[in-house]
């Protein structure tokens, strides 16, 4: 269950404040993967983005996919834009809930 279909069914059972941790808490953390898989050997890169902690975690196995991924983990300020929109407009739509109940 992506983070989306986890909210939305803490909304449908009424836990708003456990929809609104879930939100928040993937709004601060994003992982990135690039991976190839060549001649049966697979191979990958991964980085961890954690904003709350100002830090971020590279695991770069290998060197033929470093500039592609990095190339990706420079993209991810775009996806941090948009997810902190959409939390915005998530926040939004919970307020309107609790008011109702």
């Amino acid at each position: 269950m992506n983070t989306l279909e986890q909210v939305q069914a803490k909304i449908r059972e009424g836990k708003i404040e456990e929809a609104k941790a879930i939100a928040f808490a993937s709004l601060l953390r994003i992982e990135i993967e690039t991976s190839s898989t060549l001649d049966d050997k697979s191979s990958c890169c991964r980085s961890i983005i954690d904003i709350l902690e100002n830090q971020i975690e590279h695991h770069l196995k290998d060197e033929s996919l470093t500039q592609l991924h990095l190339q990706e983990v420079q993209k991810s300020q775009e996806y941090l834009v948009k997810n902190s929109k959409t939390f915005q407009h998530l926040l939004s739509c919970l307020q309107k809930i609790d008011e109702i109940i």
